[in-house]
């Protein structure tokens, strides 16, 4: 984790420094707005924990104001020791619905924003293990079985970030941005209990609460109406 965080701070620092050679070349007219319609592709997601596909769709409908949805579909993860049990099976999905102000800017090639977004997410995994287990006496033992481990997370951001364009049709553009938020986790493991006898298996059911971080790099292509 802390290296992809690494990865998007140096990431940023390329784009920043890179944007004033860009920002001498192109000369966008910042007053000929036109709303418009965004598709956008996040790679950065194939290098996450829970590795996956990230598609978002923004419409601009007014000059300052803006709502995108963004689809996520999870399909690897390589945390928990996720190796290492057999016939291994992961999927799942994250929705973030978002919320954006664009604010004015001196910079005719960049549009900063603020956005509020909320992360919902579901994971699923579902592996052959050995687990603790105990029969009718209460003695222990070990025991073979097939465990579906489900995670629901949900957490609400508040985003900072910048739009910046790359042609002078404002086409093609790089969406930035990171935040801070709340995040609600909760796991559930299919069986808690085989035989009727119950199981321990590697993730508990509890909640846990805590303050996160959320960070994107999207790549743009611009609809206009």
């Amino acid at each position: 984790m802390l290296k992809l965080f690494w990865g998007y701070v140096f990431a940023l620092v390329l784009v920043f420094a890179g944007n004033n050679l860009l920002a001498q070349k192109i000369k966008l007219d910042a007053s000929d707005w036109k709303a418009k319609h965004i598709i956008k592709f996040d790679g950065t997601k194939l290098i996450e924990p829970d590795m996956n596909l990230s598609f978002a769709y923004e419409s601009r409908y007014a000059k300052k104001y803006a709502w995108q949805i963004q689809a996520d579909y999870l399909f690897y993860s390589y945390v928990n020791g996720w190796q290492q049990p057999t016939n291994k099976r992961y999927g799942g999905f994250r929705i973030v619905p978002e919320f954006r102000t664009y604010i004015d800017s001196k910079r005719d090639n960049m549009e900063p924003y603020i956005g509020f977004q909320i992360i919902f997410k579901k994971a699923n995994k579902s592996f052959d293990d050995w687990v603790d287990a105990r029969d009718g006496a209460g003695q222990q033992y070990f025991k073979a079985v097939h465990i579906v481990n489900n995670k629901f997370v949900v957490a609400p951001h508040i985003m900072f970030g910048y739009n910046i364009y790359l042609d002078k049709k404002r086409t093609v553009s790089l969406d930035i941005n990171t935040g801070l938020g709340y995040r609600i986790r909760k796991v559930c493991n299919e069986p808690l209990t085989q035989n009727g006898l119950p199981i321990n298996t590697i993730e508990d059911n509890t909640a846990l609460k805590t303050v996160s971080m959320a960070a994107n790099f999207k790549l743009c292509y611009s609809l206009y109406k």
